[in-house]
């Protein structure tokens, strides 16, 4: 099977499934008024880069890369539960971090629920580190960083 990752517009119908499919996710772990993940239209914007996976094809996975003044935050990443091992999580964090390094960023930073097991688990394979809260901090979330190599 073959694996693809590129910018598209979040609100496709492609898009928009795998948004929808990271909020039951999340809200399988958290009550939605915990879930503060942005939604299509905010991520339809030109701060923001938005990643899809795809698998012969199929979208099977995607992330955000959204560009603030002081940092790069990492947002939205989800793979299909069939997807699950095959290393598409991983594909997509590479992917963000290789968008934020051809932005200019030194670091990618994300927030993540304290809950999500297998997310802090990938976060950490990938040498994420925890670092200070930032967008205003929230007790339920674990923040953390990784330094990427800026592109020329």
């Amino acid at each position: 099977m073959t694996l693809s990752i590129a910018s598209e517009d979040p609100t496709t119908p492609a898009a928009l499934a795998l948004i929808d499919g990271c909020d039951q996710a999340l809200y399988a772990v958290y009550p939605p008024a915990k879930c503060a993940a942005p939604s299509p239209q905010v991520l339809a914007n030109a701060d923001t880069t938005f990643l899809v996976a795809r698998q012969d094809g199929t979208a099977v996975g995607c992330v955000a890369v959204v560009a603030g003044p002081d940092r790069a935050v990492m947002n939205r990443l989800f793979a299909t539960p069939e997807t699950r091992g095959q290393g598409v999580g991983q594909a997509l964090v590479a992917a963000a971090e290789q968008t934020a390094a051809a932005q200019g960023y030194d670091a990618l930073h994300l927030k993540t629920g304290a809950l999500l097991d297998a997310a802090v688990a990938l976060y950490r394979r990938q040498g994420y580190v925890p670092c200070p809260p930032f967008g205003g901090g929230d007790p339920d979330l674990l923040y953390f960083t990784k330094a990427v190599t800026p592109s020329p």
